[in-house]
């Protein structure tokens, strides 16, 4: 947060006495998280990529239940078996 900041002010940018030096220190740290931002995942949200797991589960869970009742009412998918 804001504490963050200012001791990262003072520890990192205040020692540095060339003028354009500091910016390039926090060019090189912001771009070092942003090229983490990818890697980050949590199991209740998903991360960039994919999907949260527990939405996973459901997806899956609600094909089955849908394929088992288009077995019951005499279909595949979406199509009547006296159609084809």
């Amino acid at each position: 947060g804001n504490l963050g900041a200012v001791i990262a002010g003072f520890a990192f940018y205040n020692p540095i006495d060339h003028p354009l030096t500091p910016f390039k220190v926090h060019a090189g740290y912001v771009m070092f998280w942003a090229l983490l931002s990818p890697i980050y995942y949590w199991p209740e949200h998903g991360g960039m990529f994919c999907s949260p797991a527990a939405v996973q589960a459901e997806a899956k869970t609600e094909a089955k239940a849908e394929v088992a009742e288009g077995d019951k009412e005499g279909k595949v998918g979406e199509v009547p078996i006296t159609a084809i």
